[in-house]
């Protein structure tokens, strides 16, 4: 029978706290933080429990594992020693079986996971992801105060140890509260993990990164990049040209459509004298050797 007559007491003002076995002790001892934790997942269950449309049979779970957390939160602040008188309070294998069955009642009905879920959906769910992860938590800085007192019973000038059976019991109601926050809307607005290799990149350049990535290989003309600059032409404003040499060709191409077009093609007199001009400037433009060059250049010293 716990009587709790005053809420304050100015002893821990120093650091400092008292275990169940009236053992003082700093508030940084990993065995305190791992009730304290515990405390902390019992109070993100009594928010959750608050939340609407939560079923009834799931409410009456959770009322009994705050309970059962207030029992382990005992058994963690208790070191285990072999002559207690009284016998203290500890979490036994019960405990952990009717957990057990709990898991095997709720996911049997729920779809088959292809993905680990990210919490959220609906408060209820989201309150039970939350409170999962904080028993988690409490699971891990039990194994760390195990880790420092060991799991035996007190001897001469040792503390005793951590309750084996309270750190599974973390670790069994976690696996629960992840089932029981499936099961409130049976998985009806969970969103699952799509890991990074599978997710659309936000950005076209993150997504020419992750083609980069995942396709090594691909040479990087294939590549669909928007953010590239384009080669563009007249008559074709939204071909992008990868090989710089194309350039004379499709311009070669614009410019005899656009010949077809000219007045000079229309009018077969200008096109006459269009081509007599050619064939001079091609006369003029055409390359001279350097023996027919000495020879032109006698002729003319002759002349003289």
């Amino acid at each position: 029978m716990v009587n709790l007559s005053r809420i304050y007491t100015r002893t821990g003002d120093a650091g400092n706290t008292r275990l169940s076995d009236f053992s003082e002790t700093a508030k940084t001892d990993p065995r305190v933080q791992a009730y304290g934790h515990v405390d902390e997942a019992n109070s993100i269950l009594g928010v959750a429990l608050t939340q609407p449309g939560l079923p009834t049979d799931i409410a009456a779970v959770l009322r009994h594992i705050q309970n059962e957390l207030f029992d382990c939160g005992a058994d963690l602040s208790n070191p285990l020693k072999a002559d207690s008188d009284p016998e203290p309070l500890r979490v036994i294998q019960d405990y952990v079986d009717r957990l057990e069955a709990w898991c095997d009642h709720y996911s049997a009905e729920l779809p088959e996971l292809r993905s680990f879920i990210l919490p959220g959906g609906s408060p209820a769910a989201a309150w039970l992801q939350f409170a999962r992860s904080v028993v988690r938590r409490a699971e891990r800085t039990a194994w760390a105060a195990a880790s420092v007192y060991g799991i035996k019973e007190a001897t001469d000038g040792r503390p005793g140890g951590v309750n084996l059976v309270a750190i599974a019991y973390l670790n069994r109601l976690s696996d629960l509260l992840f089932i029981l926050g499936r099961a409130v809307d049976k998985g009806a607005s969970e969103v699952l993990w799509v890991p990074g290799k599978d997710r659309d990149a936000p950005d076209p350049k993150a997504q020419r990164q992750r083609s980069l990535i995942t396709t090594p290989d691909e040479p990087a003309a294939k590549l669909s990049d928007p953010l590239s600059p384009a080669i563009q032409t007249p008559d074709a404003q939204n071909t992008e040209l990868q090989n710089p040499d194309s350039t004379e060709i499709v311009l070669s191409q614009d410019l005899t459509a656009d010949q077809q077009h000219s007045p000079v093609a229309d009018n077969p007199e200008l096109a006459a004298n269009e081509s007599a001009s050619e064939a001079d400037s091609a006369e003029t433009a055409a390359p001279v050797s350097t023996s027919e060059a000495k020879r032109v250049a006698g002729k003319k010293k002759r002349r003289r």
